[in-house]
């Protein structure tokens, strides 16, 4: 992806550039729902992204730009990197962003659920009866007892 100059004045035109030394540069355009800048430049791409290729900091390819600051809408350059989706994924969970238990959005279980699960099973209780009870499949309640989800 290439900017024109046009491009380069219109998202330059966007960004709050902090006062300080190593202040984040701030993306006042449009943000998508998780708070991070896009941009339009003939089609919408991600504000981060306009920024790396207008710092001339080289091809993103299939690659992630990730904040070293860890504040979405910042574009500032210097905080930016590029990282695998594995680096991406490594980066959400060291950071405790990954939506895990009832806040994942196919959760059919609440915590409730699973501690009657396990209270209810080590007090004898069959792994077929717990789920009937909770109405969760048998093999998500075996996992659940064995502790390979839910942990």
């Amino acid at each position: 992806m290439t900017l024109n100059e046009t491009a380069n004045r219109r998202f330059w035109a966007k960004v709050d550039i902090g006062g300080g030394d190593d202040d984040c540069w701030l993306w006042t355009g449009g943000k998508s729902g998780k708070g991070y800048g896009v941009f339009w430049a003939g089609k919408q791409v991600r504000a981060t992204h306009a920024s790396w290729m207008l710092a001339g900091m080289g091809e993103i390819g299939n690659m992630f730009v990730m904040h070293t600051c860890d504040n979405p809408p910042c574009v500032r350059p210097s905080h930016l990197r590029l990282g695998t989706p594995l680096d991406n994924m490594l980066d959400a969970k060291q950071k405790d962003r990954l939506a895990r238990r009832s806040q994942h959005g196919r959760s059919r279980l609440t915590d409730e659920q699973v501690a009657w699960i396990r209270s209810s099973f080590s007090a004898g209780m069959t792994r077929r009866e717990c789920a009937t009870h909770v109405g969760a499949s048998y093999a998500n309640v075996a996992r659940i007892v064995r502790g390979v989800i839910w942990k």
